[in-house]
Formats: structure tokens, C-alpha cells, sequence
């Protein structure tokens, strides 16, 4: 797959706002007007542009885990004795709920779940810059899920941050697992996956 990173670029109205919004992230100067203009065209306008690229995963974007999703995975004890083969009266652990959790994640990331699992679990972040007239740069973090039949990456919402790092933290604090793979996940989050035992 091909890689490269993708740079922005705005039409004239939006360069002023862009070029004081870099100034206000690296210079901790005054926060600019017109953000939700330039947030509104960029999860429009500017989606549409850089979706034309949808079958290039740029090099800093990110497929991060949304744990608040894990629902959709839809495990149960009942399924799991069933996929097992075990009788009713053997215990399930939860050694045994997480690794099966861990196989329905990995499953969900490489498109092997039907019912769109992988576009709930593993939404994208598609990290492009906005270089501003001085030529320093800014990273707006754009998170979207796949929808439909088409699956069609949909944005949810776009943020700015003066560099990737910036964006890692605020995904962290927002509650999503960066960089981890499933087998490193906290087990009492892999455990939440699952239907309330009776």
C-alpha cells in the first residue's frame, strides 16, 4: 500500500483563518474566528477531496480502537459454548472471553466480520497538514467510520493540533486505544465486550 502524507490545501477565504490558527498553536496567540467555517469545509468540501484518495492510507494516519464500540462485536457466553463445542455445565473463564475477543477484534480489523464490526471498533483518523504562509504546519485530525454498502469513510469530526503527538493525547483522553495492539488491551476493556453473564 502506498503511503505519503497528505497536505491539505484551502481556498483563498480559509487562508487567513488556517494561517492564524498556525500562529495560535505554536505561539499560544489569540484563537482565531472562523474555526467552525474552517471545520465545517473541511468535513465537507475538503473530505470529498482527500476521499478521492480513500484507497491510500496516508503515512500518519491512524486506525486507532474504539473500546465504547466493542458492543457491536456482539459475544456472549452462549455463543462461545457453542463455537467450543462445550456442555452446558462447563465453565467459560475469562481467559477464554478475552482471547475470544481478541480474535473477534483481529477479525473485524482485517474485514473478516460481516456488519460493518471493523468500522465501529477500528474507526480511522486521517491526519492532514495545513502549512501556513510562514511554512510552519499544523495537523487536523479527522475521524471517520466506514458506512454503508459503498464503505464509504464518513467524517465525525476534525480537530487541530500543532503536531501529530498533540492529536495521539487528545484521542487517549477522549478514550480511544492508539497503537496497541488487541492482545495489549487492559482485559477488564476486552471484558466489557461482553453480554452480562445471568
Amino acid at each position: 500500500m502506498v503511503c505519503e502524507v497528505n497536505q491539505i490545501e484551502l481556498p483563498n477565504d480559509l487562508a487567513q483563518i488556517r494561517d492564524a490558527l498556525v500562529s495560535h498553536l505554536h505561539s499560544d496567540g489569540p484563537k482565531p474566528a472562523g474555526l467552525d467555517e474552517l471545520r465545517e469545509w473541511l468535513l465537507d468540501e475538503g473530505w470529498a477531496g482527500v476521499s478521492e484518495k480513500s484507497e491510500i492510507m496516508m503515512a500518519d494516519d491512524i486506525i486507532c480502537l474504539d473500546p465504547s464500540q466493542l458492543e457491536h462485536l456482539e459475544l456472549s457466553d452462549e455463543a462461545l459454548r457453542s463455537e467450543m463445542d462445550l456442555d452446558d455445565d462447563e465453565p467459560i473463564t475469562d481467559e477464554m472471553r478475552i482471547e475470544s475477543t481478541v480474535e473477534a477484534l483481529n477479525s473485524a480489523y482485517d474485514g473478516e466480520l460481516s456488519g460493518g464490526f471493523a468500522s465501529w471498533c477500528w474507526p480511522m483518523v486521517h491526519v492532514g497538514q495545513l502549512v501556513g504562509c510562514d511554512e510552519k504546519f499544523i495537523v487536523t485530525g479527522i475521524l471517520t467510520r466506514f458506512q454503508g454498502s459503498g464503505a464509504l469513510h464518513v467524517p465525525e469530526w476534525c480537530e487541530f493540533f500543532r503536531d501529530r503527538e498533540g492529536l495521539i493525547e487528545h484521542l487517549e483522553r477522549s478514550g480511544f486505544i492508539v497503537n496497541t495492539a488487541p492482545e495489549n488491551v487492559d482485559p477488564r476493556i476486552l471484558l466489557s465486550a461482553w453480554e452480562p453473564v445471568e
